[in-house]
């Protein structure tokens, strides 16, 4: 069943010594941030919601270190209070600097896996040292996961090494 696939991978996923972040239950901007304005009681509670769901998959003893706020915290006014609470459940939010641009308007959006290495790829060509890509796996979006051996060999080729968020 997709259930058993989903506990499954993501127990794959923890195990390979990756780590899983958090990144709401919803997913839902006008509930997060009514007004464009962060409601830390959503947040906290979805924040809870979430980590309930992930130790019924993962087990008890997992804890989430890390939360990305859903269109980044950048992007939102007022999340003092969500910070302090995540802060409170020893979770520390995190930000991408380098984007695919998957998440683009679709005419901006691109359409090879040259492109999409090149979007991710912009910080290398700026001297970043630590580069935090965005790119989504959802269903409409096969580019980005098609892409992902190419970026790996691109961040490579220009010296960089891979680690774990947590």
């Amino acid at each position: 069943s997709d259930a058993s696939a989903y506990v499954t991978g993501a127990t794959l996923t923890v195990d390979g010594g990756n780590s899983i972040a958090l990144h709401s239950w919803s997913h839902d901007y006008s509930l997060l941030y009514p007004g464009r304005r962060g409601s830390t009681e959503t947040i906290t509670q979805e924040c809870d919601r979430t980590v309930a769901r992930i130790r019924e998959v993962l087990g008890e003893d997992y804890t989430p270190q890390s939360w990305r706020y859903p269109g980044g915290h950048m992007s939102w006014t007022g999340l003092e209070g969500a910070d302090r609470a995540l802060a409170q459940r020893s979770i520390t939010w995190l930000d991408w600097n380098s984007d695919t641009r998957d998440s683009a308007p679709t005419s901006e959006r691109p359409k090879t896996v040259k492109q999409t290495v090149k979007n991710a790829t912009i910080q290398v060509r700026e001297g970043y040292h630590v580069i935090v890509v965005l790119g989504h796996d959802t269903h409409e979006k096969k580019l980005t996961s098609e892409s992902v051996g190419a970026m790996i060999r691109a961040f490579k080729h220009a010296g960089y090494s891979f680690g774990t968020i947590s």
